[in-house]
């Protein structure tokens, strides 16, 4: 190989996104790619990946075959794929992956079809129990109170699989998006959460000034995020609450609060709340329906604006949802 073809060999292994390390035949490092060289260093973490490096190396070296993972606490948790290769020329080469995100994404898909399967087993369940029941039933009070039960848990599958269609649609950016005045959005999320609130005693109150609130974004996906947080509240206060959606500028944002003064979130499940499916009390929330997919919509659609929404809560004192997002920029003669 002449020096010309090892500078491009050179200049090609450091274009890989992993990195890469040759060994010789005695366990020396000769050398090692761009990628490999960031991962080395003198922090703990870069400590620990330059050791696990070396081990596979030189278990090659001695003629074992060598992969390991290494799982780095953080924060943040990372984890890399550490695998080692004999070279037909003698020496060893070591490939370092992180492979953080596929994890995270398959710990993802797999809680994702677990809580879905929970999730529609609980009314499938429910149904076939109560159709049962109603086989030979003949007391017309009796039938009618079964059908109802069917009729309502069938409503409850139908309403998680178009949720399901929902967050499907809005993981990706909506390509007509337009100025949107979320003041309006407001208004009109305040009429459709009206019947239920007054059906669960809840009194609904919004604070804003009259003046617009104008975002660039896609009316619908704003208007379902907000109504699912403001449903969300709802559901979770007590008879004779209050749920306030209060709206005002702060610098550069337009900023949504929805408060309510229900019973609140525990704090070990605030950082989980967001997620598909996720229940913080499956037998409380068992009682108030939903898909389990509110909040979850709510958040996709907030990041798709480039916006953010956090949520504050206290056990028994209630909940605090905040949307900020990047207001429209108005150029002015």
């Amino acid at each position: 190989m002449t020096s010309f073809d090892l500078t491009q060999w050179r200049i090609a292994v450091d274009a890989l996104p992993l990195g890469v390390v040759i060994f010789a035949e005695n366990g020396t490092e000769e050398w090692r790619n761009s990628v490999a060289s960031k991962m080395g260093g003198a922090r703990h973490t870069d400590v620990l990946i330059d050791q696990a490096i070396d081990q596979v190396g030189r278990r090659v070296v001695a003629g074992e075959a060598a992969t390991s993972q290494l799982d780095l606490a953080g924060p943040p948790p990372r984890s890399f794929s550490i695998r080692g290769l004999s070279l037909l020329s003698d020496g060893v080469v070591v490939t370092v992956e992180e492979i953080t995100e596929q994890i995270r994404i398959e710990k993802v898909r797999t809680d994702f079809v677990a809580n879905l399967s929970h999730e529609l087993k609980t009314p499938v369940g429910a149904i076939a129990i109560l159709a049962e029941l109603l086989e030979g039933e003949t007391d017309r009070e009796t039938v009618k109170k079964l059908a109802l039960r069917i009729e309502s848990e069938t409503h409850r599958m139908t309403q998680m699989v178009d949720d399901l269609f929902e967050l499907s649609g809005i993981e990706t950016k909506s390509e007509t998006q337009i100025q949107v005045d979320v003041s309006e959005v407001v208004a009109e999320v305040e009429r459709i959460i009206s019947t239920v609130a007054l059906h669960s005693g809840i009194t609904i109150k919004t604070h804003f000034a009259d003046k617009p609130m104008l975002v660039v974004g896609d009316k619908t996906q704003l208007l379902s995020a907000i109504s699912n947080l403001a449903e969300n509240a709802i559901k979770y206060s007590n008879a004779g609450g209050i749920v306030e959606l209060t709206l005002w500028h702060e610098g550069k944002d337009v900023v949504l609060s929805v408060s309510d003064q229900g019973i609140g979130i525990p704090a070990d499940s605030l950082p989980r709340i967001f997620e598909r499916f996720y229940r913080v009390d499956r037998a409380r929330s068992r009682g108030t329906g939903g898909s389990g997919l509110g909040l979850s919509i709510a958040w996709h659609v907030i990041s798709n604006h480039n916006g953010t929404l956090s949520v504050t809560s206290i056990e028994g004192e209630g909940s605090v949802f905040l949307v900020k997002l990047p207001q429209l920029k108005i150029n002015t003669p």
